[in-house]
């Protein structure tokens, strides 16, 4: 019992001098109450802080070596991350596809142009692929639709084109393989059209201009011949205009 008394007694010393460190620490001038420690509390902890003494900081170390609860960090000044380099090819590639329809390898040699990686470009044409924005097939037709339209081009001639845009041959051949006009009727329809223009012309001159014109277009050169015959005819004094077709 008289160690317990004795305890007790030291224990109660011990408060009353914390206490008056603390009321000698407080400002001048100060009427605030001073918090006393629990009477019992351990004193092993840290020390008390002052009235009016500062907060530490979060995330600043305390003098009993933990720290105070960290701030979240704060948000960047730049914004969100920058984009991969594959967002950054998609949207280069989506922009080129708003312009006009393109084949795959013409997509993929535009990207790689731009400084865009082969690998990257690959991956922007395969996923373009996969969903549906890149076909060869239906750009093939398109192609062969609007070139045949606004400048009657042969197949042999859109077969050139294609394979220039990296479209594969097989596409190509499916491609033409569903066209259903003549292509006689094709060079004979451009020659009627450029006659028109020809108006005091000798039929000389007629005749070269017109088979240089369809040639252009990759007609071969006999239905080059067929095409002109035909539309010469069709003029008062053509008939006898086959030599001369025959000779160039």
């Amino acid at each position: 019992m008289a160690t317990s008394e004795e305890s007790e007694a030291a224990q109660r010393a011990r408060t009353i001098a914390q206490l008056r460190k603390l009321i000698a620490a407080a400002p001048a001038g100060s009427s605030g109450p001073v918090a006393a420690p629990t009477v019992g509390a351990s004193l092993s902890g840290p020390p008390l802080s002052a009235p009016g003494a500062a907060e530490p900081s979060p995330g600043a170390p305390r003098s009993d070596g933990a720290r105070s609860q960290e701030a979240p960090p704060a948000p960047s000044a730049h914004g969100t991350p920058p984009a991969s380099e594959f967002e950054q090819a998609r949207q280069v590639a989506l922009r080129r596809l708003t312009v006009r329809a393109r084949s795959g390898q013409e997509l993929r040699q535009d990207l790689i142009r731009r400084q865009v990686s082969p690998q990257v470009a690959e991956a922007v044409v395969a996923r373009f692929t996969e969903v549906g924005l890149i076909d060869d097939a239906a750009f093939a037709r398109q192609w062969v639709a609007d070139r045949r339209a606004a400048k009657s081009l042969s197949a042999a001639r859109l077969r050139r084109e294609l394979s220039q845009k990296g479209v594969a041959s097989p596409t190509i051949d499916q491609v033409l393989g569903e066209i259903s006009d003549s292509e006689t009727d094709l060079a004979e329809d451009l020659a009627r059209r450029r006659l028109r223009t020809m108006t005091g012309l000798s039929h000389d001159a007629v005749v070269r201009r017109l088979t240089s014109q369809l040639g252009r277009r990759g007609f071969p050169p006999s239905v080059v011949r067929r095409a002109v015959i035909a539309v010469l005819d069709e003029v008062p004094g053509g008939d006898d205009l086959g030599n001369i077709v025959g000779d160039e």
